[in-house]
């Protein structure tokens, strides 16, 4: 990979990120009324309308919801870029291939899909890129 990090170790990175954001701000996951109470005792509120549900079973101090929201997105687009400048775009498609199993179902749709989010959306690239790596491990077969 030359220069650039692996993707586990980017993602580790992102994910530390992100859960910073989440303590900063009061956010955990629920999806039943045990882990709600005990996620609402670890943040230090006692009353239900002292969180609020942002969808997916994720769960917000009702009064830092703006602030989560606008910090949320930033994180995203850091670790987007950060993705995509410490991996590399070659690199992060093939990760994206592999990890939806594209060379098993010759089906690339989920991984088109999860490259979009980074700004990746040219096809013909990705395809290319697919094409490379199977033949390549074909041929080494």
């Amino acid at each position: 990979m030359s220069n650039f990090q692996s993707v586990s170790a980017v993602k580790k990175e992102n994910d530390d990120r992100m859960s910073e954001c989440f303590e900063k701000h009061g956010v955990f996951f629920a999806f039943s009324n045990e882990q709600l109470s005990k996620g609402m005792k670890k943040i230090g509120v006692e009353k239900r309308e002292e969180v609020q549900s942002l969808g997916g079973g994720m769960i917000c101090k009702a009064d830092s919801v703006v602030s989560f929201i606008k910090e949320f997105k930033i994180v995203q687009e850091e670790n987007k870029k950060d993705m995509i400048e410490k991996v590399g775009i070659d690199n992060l498609i093939r990760y994206e291939l592999l990890n939806y199993e594209c060379y098993y179902s010759h089906e690339l749709e989920d991984a088109i899909e999860a490259l979009e989010g980074y700004g990746i959306t040219d096809i013909n690239y990705i395809n290319k890129i697919f094409q490379e790596e199977w033949h390549k491990n074909i041929d080494n077969w």
